[in-house]
């Protein structure tokens, strides 16, 4: 059952009678009764009774019109839905951010896409970044946004902030120290660190690797805030990234660069490879990108 079809039945039930409904339609009369002649002997009932003046319908006519008119509705409301996403007046992305990190990202994001994309639904889902990879292999999200490179094939990585990981130290008055740091001079100081699972730890453990000494930890979290507020408190010495550090509140004279290091935290929004990325989801990517290089710049 075409909707050309359905238009045609329909114009002709309103007006009982084919010579006005072609002249509405723009089609010659021999042409519409042909067309209503095909659709009849597909259905197998004739849908008018061409006996009568006006033109009436016959019982299967008046079935066909019923549900004509809902399907005809039925597809009106489906194009203009389709226009809405197509212009993102309407739409739904599920993003998945790490259980922590999640708290300070979003808030930088989401709001400049709600302001440009006010229409579009966004289904937050929080996991640590291991699950998150199997969440977007899997399809359970369109992205995920962690702070880790995907070693799996199945994933695109687009790197979206690249940050400095910084020691963050209690300020010591008696023994103050230098903007950058080399690691060895805190063999002796006790440190609060990630647990070992944690990908940031990963990277610190290789800082102590090539500093010669393995850390005296005062205290192992599973979350940053924790970590960073303990420092805040004068309890201990953390790597943390620079963002997070920020949102966390951690003063910039806590904040020292390490002398040496090369490793640099990436920020990646990941979506499953050979995934379309339809005109919504390349506008995210682009907000995003954008979003977080201003606020890179204008916290320096």
């Amino acid at each position: 059952m075409k909707i050309l079809q359905i238009q045609y039945v329909l114009k002709i039930a309103e007006l009982q009678s084919f010579s006005k409904a072609a002249k509405e339609l723009y089609i010659s009369q021999p042409s519409l009764s042909q067309h209503i002649f095909r659709l009849e002997e597909q259905l197998g009932v004739p849908l008018f009774d061409r006996t009568t003046m006006p033109l009436k319908l016959t019982y299967a006519g008046e079935c066909y019109v019923e549900k004509a008119r809902q399907i005809l509705n039925l597809n009106n409301q489906l194009l203009r839905e389709i226009e809405d996403i197509t212009t993102f007046k309407k739409g739904r992305l599920i993003l998945g951010v790490p259980l922590f990190s999640g708290a300070f990202l979003l808030p930088v994001i989401l709001p400049m896409f709600h302001q440009k994309y006010p229409g579009i639904e966004l289904v937050i889902i929080e996991k640590t970044s291991s699950d998150l990879e199997q969440s977007v292999l899997k399809e359970e999200v369109d992205f995920a946004i962690f702070n880790t490179p995907s070693h799996s094939e199945g994933i695109v990585c687009e790197t979206i902030l690249t940050e400095e990981i910084m020691l963050a130290i209690p300020p010591d008055r008696k023994s103050p120290l230098n903007y950058s740091v080399n690691l060895s001079e805190l063999k002796d100081k006790h440190f609060i660190l990630l647990r070992r699972e944690s990908t940031l730890r990963q990277i610190v453990n290789e800082y102590f690797k090539l500093a010669g000494f393995n850390p005296r930890i005062f205290i192992e979290s599973r979350n940053i805030i924790t970590v960073s507020q303990l420092v805040k408190a004068g309890s201990g010495i953390t790597f943390i990234p620079e963002t997070i550090a920020y949102f966390s509140g951690i003063p910039r004279n806590f904040l020292h660069h390490i002398e040496g290091s090369v490793q640099s935290w990436n920020l990646v929004l990941t979506y499953k490879k050979g995934r379309y990325l339809s005109k919504l989801d390349q506008a995210f990517i682009t907000v995003a990108k954008e979003v977080l290089s201003n606020f890179k710049k204008r916290r320096r």
